[in-house]
């Protein structure tokens, strides 16, 4: 997660930093334990390969006084294990 980039002259601003990092690591790895609970053969997957796959893409936003749609493109091949993941990120 890019955390040996700590290049500041300044403590405080390293450890925002790292504190960041940390962070999105421990977000990027309950990500892949939830991948890991709805799709099996994704769990193992490094986290670049989850970001690239599940997280970057596109998508079209509609928004409402009430409510944000996000909708997938047709041709979205982990269509099936996004909506996998996002159910069992739903579920308590």
């Amino acid at each position: 997660m890019k955390a040996d980039r700590l290049s500041d002259s300044d403590f405080a601003a390293n450890s925002v930093r790292l504190l960041l990092h940390s962070l999105a690591y421990c977000l990027m790895y309950a990500l892949r334990n939830r991948t890991a609970a709805a799709v099996p053969e994704l769990g193992r997957h490094q986290f670049d390969t989850l970001r690239t796959r599940l997280l970057k893409v596109v998508v079209t936003v509609r928004q409402s006084v009430r409510r944000i749609w996000m909708q997938l493109p047709a041709a979205f091949p982990m269509a099936v294990a996004f909506h996998a993941v996002l159910a069992v990120g739903l579920s308590p």
